[in-house]
């Protein structure tokens, strides 16, 4: 763990979620236009410029016509399962040290990528091995989180709570965080 900083940021993916139902809105908050942009199309560029600009390592969850998405392992769970579905995957595909993620709703048009980047370096720079995740204080979102078997079992348990508000991405913090 020599450089901790360039292990975890070649090992930072991240995600955008996309899979709501907008029914509080009244439209689909994911096209609607924010200086001249779809809300989906920016939080895709935000997200890739924050990690380092490589887009494929960036996953669309939910189902977002016209966009290449990461189908949710498990539906009907909201974020959580989105974030369990990029967990799976990246933890399917890694050979080495545990990825990095960072989770940002598609409907926060007010996010800068500084913000963003301040996250991800608060994990790279300040934080030992034991830390799991970081969000701003008082936000569930965004947040940078380990993917790891810790990470996984969490979010399986969570959804299997049969208490709905349990399922959320608080609980997730508090179990990971």
């Amino acid at each position: 763990m020599s450089d901790l900083k360039a292990t975890r940021l070649e090992n930072l993916y991240g995600a955008v979620l996309a899979g709501g139902r907008s029914s509080r809105m009244g439209c689909d908050k994911r096209f609607l236009k924010f200086d001249g942009e779809f809300m989906v199309d920016r939080s895709i560029a935000l997200v890739t410029e924050a990690i380092g600009g490589v887009s494929k390592n960036v996953y669309l969850c939910g189902e977002v016509p016209d966009r290449v998405c990461l189908p949710d392992v498990v539906s009907g769970f909201g974020p959580l399962g989105g974030i369990l579905s990029v967990v799976k995957c990246l933890r399917d595909q890694s050979s080495g040290a545990d990825p990095w993620l960072l989770v940002i709703p598609v409907d926060m048009p007010l996010l800068k990528v500084k913000q963003l980047q301040k996250l991800i370096l608060s994990i790279s720079s300040s934080l030992h091995e034991s830390c799991a995740a970081v969000a701003f204080q008082e936000f569930e979102m965004p947040f940078v989180m380990r993917c790891d078997s810790h990470a996984q079992s969490a979010i399986m348990k969570i959804l299997q709570s049969s208490t709905h508000s349990l399922r959320s991405i608080q609980t997730l913090h508090d179990r990971i965080g």
